[in-house]
């Protein structure tokens, strides 16, 4: 893949940092100012092993979710990276953005839980943490402060 290939990509979640991400050609590539359930279309910036970062040129099929930016800066000021969504799509995807990096990164065991009314039009992304409270230094969960 060359450093300025155009792609068709469907957005499937957010990252941290606001960018959407799609999966092509087994990479996971992200795409700063789009929005999960959209097509675009996409240059690749930046080509990785296992990741690669897109500009998007253009948006294909819309999110329901993508608003008009509040903002008249928005495009150039890079400050609020989530003004093009709308703000209840907002809270789900920062929500989600959590959970996945206290499973993935931090390694805190996350249940299910009842999703906020808010996000239950988002998909499976209603969870919580099983944290209980803080032991010496870690975040204990419920089945081990059951026993401590």
């Amino acid at each position: 893949m060359t450093g300025q290939q155009v792609i068709e990509l469907e957005l499937s979640t957010m990252a941290h940092g606001g960018e959407a991400l799609g999966h092509w050609q087994g990479k996971v590539v992200f795409v700063p100012g789009a929005v999960p359930g959209e097509v675009v279309r996409a240059r690749i910036v930046e080509d990785r092993k296992r990741w690669a970062r897109a500009d998007l040129l253009g948006v294909l099929t819309a999110s329901p979710h993508r608003v008009e930016p509040p903002c008249p800066h928005f495009a150039v000021c890079g400050g609020c990276q989530w003004q093009h969504i709308s703000y209840e799509a907002q809270l789900c995807y920062k929500r989600h953005v959590i959970i996945e990096q206290l499973q993935h990164l931090g390694h805190i065991p996350v249940r299910r839980c009842a999703p906020r009314s808010a996000c239950a039009s988002h998909g499976p992304i209603g969870t919580m943490p099983s944290l209980q409270r803080w032991d010496r230094g870690n975040w204990v969960s419920r089945q081990r402060a059951a026993t401590t």
